[in-house]
């Protein structure tokens, strides 16, 4: 839990959880659009951008994967986050993945539970109460 504010933050196999859900459902909705695209070079990491931001910045402030296992993302302090930090966080990610894939493994050792990304952007995934 975050100290300062008593939320509930998610571990890292529920993340691990979610984003496995959402792999099922980006895998072939990427490869069906950038087969569909095939002219639009970068079409694939446009769906998974667009998948990222739209869904962690809806109103359900979590992708399918983490609205299933019931985690939500939000700002430091537990607030809603909008278009911007949500597209700052998922590009955070190239930089996750840039070192080995170890930035995807710090919420197992840090004290917020948070990744690269999230400590990048200014982020926590928390379980929904």
């Amino acid at each position: 839990q975050l100290a300062s504010h008593g939320l509930p933050v998610a571990g890292f196999w529920q993340r691990v959880a979610a984003f496995v859900v959402d792999l099922v459902i980006l895998v072939p909705l990427s490869q069906l659009v950038q087969a569909t695209f095939t002219v639009v070079l970068f079409a694939g990491v446009l769906v998974w951008w667009g998948y990222f931001t739209l869904f962690e910045c809806s109103g359900w402030q979590a992708t399918p994967g983490k609205r299933l296992i019931g985690l939500k993302v939000t700002d430091v302090n537990g607030v809603h986050i909008r278009h911007g930090r949500a597209t700052a966080r998922f590009f955070s990610k190239l930089l996750s993945a840039a070192i080995l894939g170890l930035g995807f493994l710090l919420p197992a050792f840090t004290r917020h539970k948070q990744a690269l990304h999230d400590l990048v952007a200014g982020t926590l995934v928390l379980t929904r109460t």
